[in-house]
């Protein structure tokens, strides 16, 4: 992808904020089938997480999330909240979405997480629909 193919006006920022943020919201509900639509079931696409590395395809990464998150969390206990700083880059049917988060959570053991952290996401549109193929979700290093 070359940067002079690069199309990314303010349509796209509208339309790509406003998906990022439906990601965010079904992401708090704590149920892995809410974000599901938004990711390829490809099952060779690799997704980053904060734990573990990474996960290949979208039912590894459901069920990894659902173990080593929502289950240890009580209902409605995570919030993810974009920054200021959201960006999107389109070049035709593929898009980099990226931008910092504030994320809490509340576990059923009553530690309380609090992180500002990085999301990154590859967008490829099939059909009417963009879907995730890669995303990426990271804290600094302490």
């Amino acid at each position: 992808m070359q940067g002079s193919n690069k199309k990314s006006n303010l349509a796209d920022q509208k339309a790509f904020k406003k998906l990022v943020t439906e990601l965010y919201k079904a992401w708090e509900s704590q149920d892995v089938s809410k974000p599901s639509r938004f990711y390829s079931k490809d099952p060779d696409h690799v997704f980053f997480d904060f734990a573990p590395i990474k996960y290949t395809g979208w039912k590894e990464y459901a069920a990894g999330v659902k173990k080593t998150f929502f289950d240890n969390m009580p209902p409605n206990a995570s919030r993810l909240a974009m920054k200021d700083d959201f960006k999107v880059m389109r070049w035709g049917n593929v898009a980099v979405t990226h931008s910092t988060i504030d994320f809490s959570a509340r576990l059923k053991n009553g530690t309380k997480m609090k992180e500002t952290g990085r999301h990154t996401a590859v967008w490829e549109k099939h059909g009417p629909r963009w879907q995730i193929v890669h995303d990426h979700w990271s804290f600094p290093a302490k």
